[in-house]
């Protein structure tokens, strides 16, 4: 099991992970309306990131400056795979909605997991907004998949 500090640290670097997706994204999908919603979903992220950051300061543990190994690699994959593909918008809108359920997945795992109630408690305020961002990216990837507009 993982300690609360580990947890903490891992759904930083996934967050970062996600955010920086998102700033990468947002530049080059050809839709404005997603690059709204992607500039929204970027900024939660970031606001989980400063939340969380806050507990490891508290306990005089080093805040993660980057994201985890693998998201950069599915940053580069996005990106080579969009480049290679004729509608990188839909490329861009699965690689992020998969980074929505590694969040998810992890965030929900750290509740069920944390030992400290005050971690617990700042992971359970936060848990509606990574939903909203989960439901609002599956959503435009269900739209995107049967090639009806973005919502």
């Amino acid at each position: 099991m993982m300690s609360d500090i580990s947890q903490i640290r891992e759904l930083i670097e996934i967050a970062r992970d996600g955010a920086d997706l998102y700033d990468s994204v947002q530049t080059k999908v050809g839709d404005t309306r997603l690059r709204r919603v992607f500039t929204g979903m970027a900024r939660c992220k970031r606001e989980l990131i400063a939340a969380l950051s806050d507990h490891l300061t508290v306990a005089g543990r080093h805040v993660p400056t980057g994201g985890t190994v693998g998201g950069g690699l599915r940053k580069l994959v996005a990106g080579v795979l969009a480049a290679l593909a004729r509608d990188n918008d839909r490329i861009y809108v699965d690689r992020l909605k998969r980074a929505e359920d590694r969040l998810l997945n992890q965030m929900e795992s750290a509740i069920q997991n944390v030992r400290n109630p005050a971690v617990r408690g700042r992971l359970q305020d936060y848990l509606p907004r990574v939903r909203a961002c989960h439901e609002e990216m599956s959503r435009i990837a269900l739209a995107w998949g049967r090639g009806a507009p973005v919502p």
